[in-house]
C-alpha cells in the first residue's frame, strides 16, 4: 500500500490530492489498484469562509469504529478505523464564526453530492442530485452537531451527535440518527 499526499497554496486557493495505490506481487500476478482518495480545490477568501469543490472524504460523527451519522462517508473498517478512505465528489461551504461568550464556535457546512453516470455511482440509487448538510456548534466544553441527507440516491436521514471533556483523558459521547423509509424483514411463525 502507498498513499501520497500534496498540497499546493497560493493566496485565497488550495489543490489538494490524496492517493492509494496497492500491488501484490504473487503467483497470480493480479494488476495492482490506484485510487484517488481525494482531489479537492479549495477556495478560502478569509479564516471563516471556504468553498471546496471535487473529492473529499468528510468525517461526520463523534464514534471511533462506527458512526451512525456518516452520512456522507465511506465505511471505516472496523479492525481499523483510522485508515484514509476514499471520499466522494462534492461541492461544498464552510463557514466558521467564532464567538466569547458560552456559545464559543458556530459552523455550517452544506454539501451537494451529485450521483450520476460514473460520479459517485456506490452512493445509492442513481440520477439524483444529494443534498446534505452539518450545524455544528461549541457550546462551552461539548461539541453539538446536527446533519442532514436528503430523499435522493439514500432514504433522507436526520441526526446529531455530542462530545463533551469530562477530564483531560476522559470523554463522552453519542450519536443519533433517524433514517425515513427503512425497510425491516420480519419472520412470521
Amino acid at each position: 500500500v502507498l498513499e501520497l499526499t500534496g498540497r499546493y497554496r497560493r493566496d485565497i486557493t488550495t489543490l489538494s490530492f490524496r492517493t492509494h495505490s496497492t500491488k501484490t506481487w504473487d503467483y497470480t500476478d493480479t494488476p495492482g489498484e490506484n485510487l484517488l482518495y481525494e482531489g479537492l480545490l479549495t477556495l478560502q477568501p478569509n479564516p471563516g469562509f471556504s468553498l471546496d469543490v471535487g473529492k473529499k472524504a468528510y468525517r461526520w460523527g463523534t464514534g471511533y469504529a462506527w458512526n451512525p451519522v456518516a452520512f456522507v462517508e465511506r465505511a471505516k473498517d472496523a479492525g481499523n478505523p483510522d485508515l484514509a478512505r476514499e471520499g466522494f465528489w462534492t461541492a461544498g461551504l464552510d463557514w466558521i464564526n467564532p464567538y466569547s461568550g458560552s456559545l464559543r464556535t458556530v459552523a455550517f457546512t452544506p454539501l451537494v453530492l451529485p450521483n450520476r453516470g460514473s460520479v459517485n455511482n456506490d452512493f445509492g440509487k442513481e440520477g439524483f442530485t444529494n443534498y446534505a448538510a452539518k450545524l455544528y456548534m461549541l457550546y462551552r466544553n461539548t461539541d453539538i452537531d446536527f446533519m442532514f441527507l436528503s430523499d435522493g440516491s439514500k432514504t433522507a436521514r436526520y441526526g446529531m451527535d455530542f462530545a463533551s471533556n469530562i477530564t483531560t483523558n476522559f470523554a463522552v459521547h453519542g450519536e443519533f440518527a433517524y433514517i425515513t423509509d427503512v425497510s425491516r424483514h420480519t419472520i412470521n411463525p
